[in-house]
């Protein structure tokens, strides 16, 4: 007779884990991008392309980036620095015109865009709840609070919501708990 192996009691959370990424998917799939979408989108792949945060003035680019990194695998993504809106001054008024032209004008599929920025930020959210995780269990070192930490994250009406969308706040939350 075999001997079952003891497994972690973290192997509890994986179907909560699969249940959060398939409702995550699920509902941004047919979702229309927001309005704050297109520009963070815009930023992040202009921050890619060439290392310029000139579209950045009031975010950082390091989450708009991670979000446009899947775009550079589009053979066919067309980006707007011929359009004046790249070269006027200043930048801050005219990023919303770059970002009009990358999504909407140019022909580029925004639906496969707006899937492969969204789901970066699913994992970004994910990853969130693994650092509420391992932040909770050293914090309070009993058994499974760290397991009710990460499902509390992950299944917060507002993580919900917002963990689906190419915006900086759920990027921001997660590398403001690592710091």
């Amino acid at each position: 007779m075999t001997k079952w192996r003891k497994l972690p009691a973290s192997w509890l959370l994986t179907p909560f884990v699969l249940l959060f990424f398939f409702l995550a998917v699920d509902s941004m799939v047919d979702d229309s991008p927001t309005m704050d979408e297109q520009n963070h989108i815009g930023r992040g792949i202009a921050f890619v392309k060439t290392g310029d945060p000139r579209l950045s003035l009031e975010h950082p680019p390091l989450v708009n980036g991670m979000s446009a990194l899947p775009l550079i695998t589009m053979s066919d993504l067309k980006v707007p620095f011929d359009h004046p809106s790249w070269d006027l001054q200043p930048p801050d008024v005219y990023w919303y015109a770059f970002a009009n032209q990358l999504v909407w004008q140019l022909g580029n599929d925004v639906t496969k865009m707006m899937f492969l920025s969204r789901l970066q930020v699913v994992f970004l959210t994910l990853g969130l709840a693994l650092v509420g995780f391992h932040w909770a269990g050293q914090l309070w070192k009993r058994p499974f609070t760290h397991h009710l930490t990460f499902l509390f994250i992950l299944f917060d009406p507002k993580v919900l919501a917002n963990g689906r969308y190419v915006t900086t706040d759920l990027g921001g939350t997660l590398f403001i708990f690592l710091a």
